[in-house]
C-alpha cells in the first residue's frame, strides 16, 4: 500500500472550496431574498417566495449558473 500524500492539504485550494461552500450554504440558509423577489415574485412588487426553487438559487447565487456556448 502506498503512502497517502498529505503535503498539500493545508490551505490552499482546500481551503477557497471550504470557504465558498460554508458562503453558498449560509445564503440558502438565509432564504430566498431580493434577486429570488425579482426572479419568482408575481408581480411587479410581490413578495419574495417562501422556499427555494432552482431558478430563484441561479438568480441569487449567480457564480452557480454555468453559460453554456
Amino acid at each position: 500500500m502506498l503512502p497517502t500524500n498529505t503535503a498539500g492539504t493545508d490551505g490552499g485550494h482546500f481551503e477557497e472550496g471550504e470557504r465558498v461552500r460554508e458562503e453558498l450554504l449560509e445564503t440558502l440558509r438565509a432564504g430566498p431574498g431580493e434577486a429570488a423577489r425579482r426572479e419568482g415574485a408575481i408581480g411587479a412588487n410581490g413578495p419574495a417566495p417562501s422556499r427555494w426553487t432552482l431558478r430563484t438559487i441561479r438568480a441569487s447565487v449567480d457564480w452557480l449558473v454555468v453559460e453554456s456556448k
